[in-house]
């Protein structure tokens, strides 16, 4: 029995926050990918446990499998661990927003904007699906779509096997346009990138994006300067042709939308699991954090991550225009191919994303 058979059901169950037995082939995986050694893994929850709770300042979790997570998120590393514990609460506390109840984010899911797949791939990592395109402003906020990756992470992190084995991220660009650029500016990009690579208990493998566009472009033209090297690292840039995916993510796991033979992508199935695990979700978020206001400064290197990152967003100007221009030059080449009908509608479009860009940029990006 596999790995992944083995384990695949602790994401169908009500709850999942006790510590499992893991299989040979687990606690192997588990070495090599996180560094724990499964003689050690109570002395270093322990460990952990007593570091956290020497905190004064803070009033975290300390169940096992709560600090288990971030200890596999950190490589077993107490420091970076305790770190990312700090950066997960501070995020908690300075952003309510992003931690509303799971039920009133029902209207994202409806939409089929993110789910989780119920199978993992061959290699065992567990697959994310994000539908850019899917994103409707007219129906929720960027703050919404941003609370509901959240809890899709938190919940997804609650599975033992994604802790070892790691996440793929498929981002479809499909349908992708300037309803969804127009709202995600160097703020945005900051904020997301911020809580993916430094917040939370996940670990990212792999993010392969795939049917991008020009629109397309320039958000990860705008996402490009806040993405640290490693995570750079790790995105694919597929376009339409999705054979190298598959090699990695096998068609017979994925849904219609990305080429696979599992029906449509159906986001009601993770809806419930993440309802079922309301409980355990909202008493977290609810009982603990830091204990005042004052104590956020603590952490030490928050505001020079700010800081660095308010830098980087300084570099947006040259890279956004460029992309920007080359869009309407583009535009425009094709306008002297048409029919004088055709052209006239062409440069409107042309006018249109010059004027829409400007004023974008112009509203979006940081200022010092």
């Amino acid at each position: 029995m596999s790995e992944t058979e083995t384990t695949e059901p602790s994401l169908l169950r009500a709850e999942n926050i006790s510590i499992s037995k893991l299989t040979p082939e687990l606690i192997q995986r588990a070495e090599a990918e996180v560094n724990e050694k499964e003689n050690w893994k109570e002395r270093d929850i322990q460990a952990l446990r007593e570091i956290v709770q020497n905190e004064v300042s803070l009033h975290s979790q300390s169940d096992d499998a709560f600090l288990l997570r971030f200890l596999r998120a950190r490589m077993f590393d107490y420091d970076k661990a305790l770190h990312l514990i700090k950066q997960y609460y501070y995020l908690k506390a300075n952003n309510p927003e992003l931690f509303v109840p799971p039920k009133q984010l029902k209207c994202v899911f409806d939409t089929k904007t993110m789910t989780v797949l119920p199978k993992k791939c061959p290699s065992g990592e567990t697959i994310y699906v994000v539908s850019a395109g899917h994103w409707n402003p007219r129906r929720f906020t960027f703050d919404q779509l941003v609370a509901a990756s959240i809890v899709s992470l938190e919940k997804a992190a609650m599975d033992e096997v994604t802790q070892i084995n790691g996440l793929i991220c498929i981002i479809d660009m499909t349908d992708f346009g300037w309803q969804q650029l127009r709202r995600f500016g160097p703020s945005q990009a900051k904020k997301m990138v911020h809580i993916i690579d430094e917040c939370l208990p996940i670990r990212f493998k792999a993010i392969h994006v795939i049917h991008e566009s020009t629109l397309a472009d320039i958000a990860f033209t705008i996402l490009k300067p806040f993405l640290s090297e490693e995570l750079r690292q790790k995105i694919t840039f597929h376009g339409s042709e999705l054979s190298a995916l598959h090699s990695i993510v096998t068609a017979d796991i994925l849904p219609e939308e990305i080429g696979g033979h599992c029906g449509s992508i159906d986001a009601d199935q993770w809806y419930e699991q993440i309802i079922s695990s309301e409980t355990y979700l909202t008493e977290n978020r609810e009982n603990y954090g830091f204990k005042k206001v004052a104590d956020f400064n603590q952490i030490s290197d928050f505001h020079s991550i700010e800081n660095s990152l308010f830098r980087k967003s300084q570099t947006l100007t040259q890279n956004f225009l460029s992309v920007l221009r080359r869009t309407v030059l583009e535009l425009l080449e094709l306008s002297a191919k048409l029919t004088p009908m055709a052209s006239k509608k062409v440069l409107i479009g042309a006018s249109a994303a010059a004027v829409v860009g400007f004023l974008f940029y112009k509203t979006q990006c940081p200022r010092q």
